[in-house]
């Protein structure tokens, strides 16, 4: 009997023959569980979720333990009440928005903001706090400590709004 658990994470915009998301695959006479717990898996081709028998008497099975977030999960397990379903993530492009690695940070309307669990891990990929209710849905945690204000009316320099504009557009995770 084969388990993996997929937990904070952030599977999206992949390739492949079969399963662009996660594949969850036995050998003939064999078990698999894939669990999902509070990770984004969407805009995958050609599927986000496929669960492969490799025969025999092969059992690959999906099951969640909520506060996930996909496009479609392909009716490989029934959703959860957390579970948010047929959405768009509103992710930013894979680049370097602090931490090690790159990620895909949540756009300031992703439904996946406030709608997740922590799940035990008190931090995200990137190292930042993940507070104990309302966390994001996902392998990042929208920082939100951040504001801008216009405060002069010229056409640039600090605290105008092409200023506020540019510190936007360089900053998507913290706003």
């Amino acid at each position: 009997n084969d388990r993996v658990e997929i937990t904070n994470s952030t599977i999206t915009n992949n390739t492949a023959l079969s399963a662009g998301g996660v594949l969850t695959f036995t050998l003939a006479n064999a078990t698999a569980t894939t669990t999902l717990r509070n990770t984004i898996v969407a805009n995958n081709s050609p599927d986000n979720l496929v669960a492969l028998a490799g025969g025999g008497n092969s059992t690959p099975t999906f099951q969640t333990l909520g506060f996930n977030l996909s496009d479609n999960y392909n009716g490989v397990f029934p959703p959860l009440a957390t579970d948010i379903t047929n959405a768009t993530p509103r992710l930013a492009p894979l680049a370097p928005y602090g931490g090690q690695t790159p990620t895909h940070a949540l756009l300031h309307s992703s439904p996946a903001i406030g709608t997740g669990n922590r799940s035990s891990q008190t931090t995200d990929q990137r190292g930042q706090p993940r507070p104990d209710a309302g966390a994001d849905i996902g392998a990042v945690e929208m920082q939100t400590n951040a504001s801008l204000t216009v405060i002069n009316n010229s056409n640039s320099g600090a605290g105008s709004l092409p200023d506020a504009i540019a510190f936007s557009n360089a900053n998507p995770t913290l706003l």
